[in-house]
């Protein structure tokens, strides 16, 4: 496999991690996992959190939630 010359990160976000295993390792060395730490400010301070709702802007990113911090 070739590997994706594109950052798939979204605006804003950071690399939080970077690694692999041991079957990207074998099948696909120049490759990696990894993890980024998007921040996202709260429109309405004022009420509060009650969902997330991951929308998709259909690009090669798989977005999942790992952990969640909330002010």
């Amino acid at each position: 496999m070739t590997p994706v010359s594109i950052n798939p990160a979204a605006d804003g976000a950071e690399l939080a991690w970077a690694g692999g295993n041991d079957w990207l390792r074998k099948h696909s060395p120049d490759w990696s996992m990894r993890l980024y730490k998007s921040t996202f400010p709260n429109p309405r301070p004022d009420v509060a959190i009650s969902r997330i709702d991951y929308v998709s802007t259909m690009t090669e990113a798989a977005p999942f939630l790992v952990g969640l911090t909330l002010e």
